[in-house]
């Protein structure tokens, strides 16, 4: 079942399209689908937003596009240390106490 990706400014009609292209004019976002441009169906009005969805971290999709490579330095090692950190929660915990345990006090490094 898919969810309504846009609505209509005018009679507040919900819709779902499933392909179409975005472009970015002077006089507003236009959307199309291989038809041409996209319209109600219920009173054909061309004044369309986008529902953004949502994506596996509860952010929007396209919303971090190009982030990470634009970000400062300082960013760049705030983000990392934050998903360093995420994955530590998720995978390596289970490991480091399973190191911790059998090779407590070994003289010999591991890697």
């Amino acid at each position: 079942m898919s969810k309504n990706n846009f609505k209509c400014k005018s009679c507040e009609h919900e819709f779902f399209v499933y392909e179409y292209r975005t472009k970015y004019k002077d006089e507003g976002t236009v959307y199309s689908d291989k038809g041409g441009q996209l319209k109600c169906p219920e009173c054909e009005s061309l004044d369309l937003e986008n529902i953004p969805r949502q994506g596996g971290y509860g952010i929007p999709f396209g919303i971090n596009i190009g982030k990470f490579s634009s970000a400062s330095s300082d960013k760049k090692k705030e983000i990392l240390e934050k998903r360093r950190d995420e994955h530590f929660k998720k995978k390596g915990k289970e490991m480091h106490e399973h190191i911790q345990r059998n090779f407590k006090g070994s003289s010999s490094k591991l890697w």
